[in-house]
């Protein structure tokens, strides 16, 4: 799976898919996916996925 499509999979209202995308981006280590991540630790409704 893509970068891209890791880092859209972030704004899925479904929080299972927030999740993976976020574990799977972790995997990666790819330091373009770190704003995006801080943005979901920051703001995503489900406190499970700060």
């Amino acid at each position: 799976m893509s970068i891209e499509t890791l880092l859209g999979e972030l704004n899925s209202s479904n929080e299972r898919i927030r999740l993976r995308a976020m574990f799977q981006l972790g995997i990666l280590g790819d330091p373009a996916a770190i704003p995006a991540l801080e943005q979901v630790h920051n703001n995503d409704p489900v406190p499970q996925l700060k």
